[in-house]
């Protein structure tokens, strides 16, 4: 499935994809509507790469909400010790994992490498 085909699982206008900025409860550079877009262009891609279509309109919508509701730009407390999920390791070698590690890791501002 190409990038096309992927877009097309999401039945609603490509002036909806993203939020518009007045529907944001913090406005900001950092976390407002050309953020959810860059999101939103990772998730199509990782959709794309791992063949998981069916999961297409439910992250559409994880994208399209995931930061609407900030309401700074800060951190959290403790955010930083989180541990993130080892991908890789959870994928014992299918062919998403280095895919959703990339994406993971990182601060988002490069795409990972698809192939």
């Amino acid at each position: 499935m190409n990038l096309e085909e992927v877009r097309a699982l999401v039945t609603v206008p490509n002036k909806g994809l993203v939020p518009a900025p007045e529907l944001f409860w913090h406005s900001s550079l950092l976390h407002g509507q050309a953020h959810v877009a860059r999101v939103l262009v990772h998730a199509f891609r990782l959709v794309e790469a791992t063949g998981f279509n069916h999961e297409m309109p439910r992250l559409w919508a994880a994208v399209y909400l995931h930061d609407i509701a900030r309401r700074h730009d800060g951190r959290s407390a403790g955010a930083s010790r989180r541990p993130r999920p080892n991908l890789h390791a959870a994928s014992r070698g299918a062919r998403d994992g280095p895919v959703c590690g990339a994406a993971l890791s990182g601060d988002g501002r490069q795409d990972p490498a698809v192939t």
